[in-house]
């Protein structure tokens, strides 16, 4: 059932985000315009919002967006982690199949490392234990992503209090899972670990679970000024726009309470 789930909610992103309806509407727009000027200009449109939202300008400003409203966690504040919450919770953001380098063939994704990195930095400033969440989404592979962050926490970064919750295979299910796994979220203060594009779906997904939320994102970046590529299209550029569209649909999706 969660395979079905989680395969259905793919192939719904992967129809309502670019590049894929602007694609259909640009060739809707061209093969059947003929005379019909409102459907031409329709194709023409959907080509130049595609080529807009492949600009890395447009990826960084929607993303800019995100960041604002996910600003990192304060250093000084870190140290006192384990007065403020019972737990760092650390999100999955994917694992890295048909890895040849790896003992089982399977390791966590860059992404995911990245998110696992600063919840152990958070863990060994605290002294908080750790709670690593994600499964087996689309039910690929043999390990779980927070069997691989476990291995990854314990083996290599020396964090020795680590639970892991293995089942979830999307960020509302994380929260009911880690709920589960706590014996219960209302009143539970945890800090909570994943991208700030992330963030503001993740921290509404376990607040609607009653956990009392210390955002602790991570992944921001420097603010550049721009050149000349940054308004041509680039794949970099898309991958941006369509990061920050999913999340602020996941954001909307979660406060219509869905």
């Amino acid at each position: 059932m969660n395979d079905t789930v989680w395969i259905l909610t793919n192939l719904i992103k992967a129809l309502v985000l670019p590049p894929t309806p602007l694609l259909i509407l640009a060739l809707l727009g061209m093969l059947a315009a003929g005379k019909r000027r409102w459907l031409r200009r329709t194709g023409i449109a959907a080509l130049v919002l595609l080529a807009v939202l492949s600009t890395a300008a447009m990826g960084g400003a929607l993303l800019g967006m995100l960041e604002g409203g996910a600003p990192p966690l304060a250093a000084g504040r870190i140290p006192g982690l384990k007065a403020e919450a019972e737990a760092i919770v650390i999100l999955g953001g994917g694992r890295r199949l048909g890895a040849l380098d790896e003992p089982d063939g399977e390791t966590v994704s860059a992404e995911t490392l990245t998110r696992t990195l600063y919840g152990a930095r958070l863990a060994h400033a605290s002294g908080l234990p750790v709670i690593v969440s994600g499964g087996k989404p689309g039910g690929r592979g043999n390990l779980p992503e927070a069997r691989l962050m476990a291995r990854v926490l314990r083996g290599d970064l020396g964090v020795k209090e680590v639970r892991a919750e293995e089942s979830s295979y999307d960020t509302l299910q994380n929260a009911i899972l880690v709920a589960r796994l706590m014996g219960g979220a209302k009143g539970r203060r945890i800090v909570l670990v994943t991208h700030f594009y992330h963030m503001r779906g993740a921290a509404m997904a376990f607040a609607a679970q009653g956990f009392k939320v210390i955002p602790a994102p991570m992944g921001h970046r420097t603010s550049i000024p721009g050149g000349v590529l940054d308004y041509l299209p680039s794949s970099d550029g898309l991958r941006d726009s369509s990061l920050a569209l999913r999340e602020f649909l996941r954001a909307l999706w979660y406060a219509a309470g869905l």
